[in-house]
């Protein structure tokens, strides 16, 4: 979906959402932030099942498009992708503390148009909260018109 993200010149493929990089829900494995975002589209369990089954985060999304998804999917898919890469970045250690060594604006130029910036702003978002910039990630969600409860 969003291709590595790109930062101060910088490609960081870790920041993909197709990067294997399991972390549990419930006791529920994901193998990848595009595991999770494509299981959470769908209703269906065994569905959800078979997508979170996927060997890689491509399959993910091509199983994830075949099915109908869920009413009111437009108005939350950004919460559920940020709530992946939370979920990703808490139970990776190595792979937060990238991203919090990192600085400067987070793009994704390989995604679509709405994912092109919305994964770059959910990541900046989450780089201040790990940094402990809550006046930072309160003026990013301010000027991105984005909120969430990450406690």
């Amino acid at each position: 979906m969003g291709g590595p993200a790109l930062i101060d010149k910088t490609y960081y493929y870790e920041f993909d959402t197709y990067y294997l990089s399991s972390f549990e829900e419930n006791e529920i494995v994901y193998k990848s932030v595009e595991h999770y975002y494509q299981a959470k589209k769908v209703v269906d369990e065994k569905i959800q099942q078979v997508i979170r089954e996927a060997e890689n985060g491509h399959d993910a999304w091509s199983l994830g498009r075949m099915y109908p998804i869920r009413k009111g999917w437009e108005k939350t898919k950004a919460i559920v992708m940020l709530e992946a890469n939370k979920l990703k970045f808490d139970q990776n250690e190595n792979i937060k503390q990238m991203l919090v060594n990192t600085d400067g604006n987070i793009v994704f130029p390989d995604a679509d148009e709405f994912w092109r910036d919305m994964l770059g702003k959910i990541l900046m978002i989450l780089r201040a909260y790990y940094k402990g910039e809550n006046r930072k990630m309160f003026e990013l969600e301010k000027y991105f018109n984005f909120h969430i409860d990450l406690h």
